[in-house]
């Protein structure tokens, strides 16, 4: 057990809302995490840094693990306002909690 039990269900609730899992069966599971787009700097044809949006998906572990096939790459996300993300990658947070946040970039369908 850690100290950190339990924050991460504590953080999703205030600061998440519902988003639908679509893994590769097209089969749909509803969950509650944190989406955010944060600015980075990229360097475009040229060379020159240009602002984009990173966007990523903060899940806890325990729910996560209880999408049907497991979040894989190529898998889906529905925001509550339709917007449609393609999973990139997975990474855990670092936290030694058990419920400790699983990080998804994510690409935006056009």
């Amino acid at each position: 057990m850690s100290l950190f039990d339990g924050m991460s269900d504590i953080l999703t609730g205030v600061h998440g809302a519902p988003v639908t899992h679509i893994d590769g069966a097209d089969v749909e599971t509803e969950v509650r995490a944190i989406f955010r787009e944060d600015p980075e700097e990229a360097p475009d044809d040229r060379g020159n840094d240009v602002l984009t949006l990173r966007a990523y998906l903060a899940v806890p572990r325990d729910v996560a693990a209880g999408f049907v096939t497991g979040p894989v790459a190529g898998d889906q996300v529905v925001l509550a306002d339709a917007r449609r993300f393609r999973l990139l990658a997975a990474q855990s947070g670092g936290s030694p909690a058990a419920d400790g946040f699983v990080y998804f970039d994510l690409e935006e369908f056009p």
